[in-house]
């Protein structure tokens, strides 16, 4: 039996990966090598939704940067009628946005991330704006992940806009612009904080 065929005979209900779905012994695959070309074919089926996850998962593990091109396609995806298939990213986001093609796009998101190519940087930094969550939410941990300073402007707007997780990803960066916009920040709040204490122990002296 195939890797797509036992893929498309376990629907599963969410994303959550389990090794007997994944080809066996992936994690030897090597970079170049036909088994993991296979998996890159996988992402470019257009109606298999279940095949592509698994192929992404596997992926992160080979790390072939020959995926970095499909996975970047992925991002610019817009209709995904053909995949109707409403599953959640994981058990816990109850996020509304999170359909199916949200859920590729977050998974390819942290593909890229795991391989670390830089060609991906923009196609992150444009997943950044998302209007799934998810999505975002990926985009930006990747973006950390590769460490390319072309991120830190596009990070430091989606801190401003209140997204914990640019802060976490502008900290693996480590650009001074940021430690400095960061160290500005910490201030701001302690000093709020301090402010808030203040007037709460007036009213209740």
């Amino acid at each position: 039996m195939t890797f797509k065929d036992r893929v498309r005979e376990n629907h599963l209900s969410s994303v959550s990966f389990s090794s007997q779905f994944l080809p066996r012994g992936y994690e030897n695959f090597k970079i170049g090598g036909p088994e993991a070309g296979q998996l890159i074919r996988e992402l470019q089926d257009d109606y298999t939704w279940n095949s592509r996850i698994f192929a992404m998962e596997a992926l992160a593990t080979i790390k072939d940067p020959r995926a970095v091109a499909p996975l970047c396609k992925i991002l610019t995806e817009q209709d995904a009628a053909s995949r109707a298939n409403p599953i959640s990213y994981s058990a816990t986001d109850k996020d509304s946005n999170s359909s199916s093609l949200a859920c590729l796009k977050a998974k390819a998101c942290e593909t890229l991330g795991a391989i670390g190519d830089r060609r991906a940087v923009q196609h992150l930094i444009d997943a950044t704006m998302d209007s799934a969550k998810v999505v975002r939410r990926e985009a930006i941990r990747a973006l950390g992940r590769i460490k390319d300073k072309r991120a830190v402007e596009p990070l430091l707007s989606a801190l401003t806009n209140g997204n914990e997780e640019a802060a976490c990803a502008l900290g693996e960066i480590g650009d001074q612009r940021a430690v400095e916009y960061l160290i500005n920040t910490l201030l701001i709040w302690t000093r709020f904080s301090l402010l808030l204490a203040s007037e709460y122990e007036t009213l209740w002296a």
